[in-house]
């Protein structure tokens, strides 16, 4: 989902740049096994587990490079092409990783998954309207992934959501198109808290929410 969402992939191939390189990567199941093993891990898992891959290829060899990221770990199977080759698909995945870190950084994903997980799991309003309002004052976060917060808030405290006209202006003013601003509103009134399940709503609020 991350490959998908972040890079694109299209019959199992990935288009990545990194470092100025164009390369096409097959990402397939049924022959990468570090792939179907690791295919629905969550980002920090998955780069836990490259750079065990890592270290064991490291721990190959006499000399013990400083490898600080995904980039030196690249450099360093280049080094050791007999490692590549003991290695399988680690190169091609530390490539794949390196561009959603490469995003991840450039979009501040980091900061927009941390507000969406409070957004979506916790119930204090006030601490919602100080999430948000982190990310639509951080210029790195692009005007889609504010919208993706807002409307995650919106769906979240329904009519308690009492300063979704100022975000959804601040999302506006970013350049965000009328038709896309138009998304809040429609999610609200097809799967707001009238279309919630009975199970969903502890006590008839939106806000009491245990999940989203």
């Amino acid at each position: 989902a991350m490959v998908h969402e972040l890079i694109g992939i299209t019959n199992n191939v990935v288009k990545t740049r990194v470092d100025g390189q164009r390369q096409e990567i097959v990402l397939s199941p049924k022959q990468d096994h570090f792939y179907s093993e690791n295919m629905f891990n969550n980002y920090a898992d998955l780069t836990e587990n490259v750079t065990a891959l890592g270290n064991v290829l490291k721990s190959k060899t006499p000399r013990r490079d400083d490898i600080r990221d995904f980039k030196d770990m690249r450099e360093f199977l280049h080094s050791y092409p007999e490692l590549a080759e003991l290695s399988g698909s680690v190169e091609k995945h530390l490539t794949v990783i390196q561009q959603m870190s490469d995003i991840i950084t450039e979009r501040q994903l980091l900061l927009v998954s941390e507000v969406e997980q409070e957004l979506a799991t916790k119930s204090n309003h006030g601490d919602a309207v100080q999430g948000v309002e982190r990310v639509l004052a951080n210029r790195g976060v692009q005007a889609r992934d504010c919208l993706r917060v807002v409307m995650l808030y919106a769906l979240r405290y329904g009519r308690e959501a009492r300063r979704l006209s100022d975000f959804m202006r601040v999302v506006g003013d970013r350049g965000l198109d009328r038709a896309m601003l138009e998304l809040v509103p429609s999610m609200v009134q097809y799967g707001g808290s009238r279309e919630w399940s009975p199970d969903l709503v502890v006590g008839g609020s939106p806000t009491t929410a245990t999940s989203v």
